[in-house]
């Protein structure tokens, strides 16, 4: 496996990680206030979703299964491996909505959702990306890498 590829793509994905969670930081009526912040968040949600799925293709061709055509089926189908199972239902879930969120956004002009919406489930999602981080790390990277010194 190209374990230097695998973690310069979750190097990526914890570097949006902690971006997000540090703009996050901030109150709800403030977000939703700044269209600014909202539309970085909204940009970082894609990049995750982005970065998730170059790491699902990685490992989904390193155990010799099936391309995925799209997000949702790259997540599915890291889903389905042994290694996975770890990953709790609703992390799965949320990584699934994630998918779902991110495809809304690049396809519509304006999210049907509001930003207060928004701002409520991007923090769940970012629990569940970083429980998907910590998974990879510590199955397929070494504990020098690194996971240990990057945190979001």
């Amino acid at each position: 496996m190209d374990n230097q590829l695998l973690e310069a793509k979750l190097s990526q994905l914890l570097h949006i990680l902690r971006e997000t969670a540090e703009w996050l930081g901030v109150p709800g009526e403030t977000f939703c206030r700044e269209t600014k912040l909202v539309r970085a968040c909204q940009r970082n949600l894609q990049l995750l979703v982005e970065y998730a799925s170059d790491i699902n293709g990685i490992l989904i061709l390193e155990f010799g299964k099936k391309a995925p055509g799209s997000y949702r089926e790259s997540f599915s189908s890291v889903f389905d491996m042994d290694f996975a199972s770890t990953l709790s239902a609703t992390d799965r879930d949320e990584l699934l909505a994630s998918v779902d969120w991110r495809n809304d956004l690049i396809h519509e002009y304006e999210p049907e959702q509001s930003s207060e919406t928004f701002y409520r489930v991007l923090k769940e999602f970012l629990v569940a990306y970083r429980n998907y981080a910590q998974l990879i790390h510590g199955r397929f990277l070494s504990p020098n890498s690194i996971f240990l010194t990057d945190r979001p």
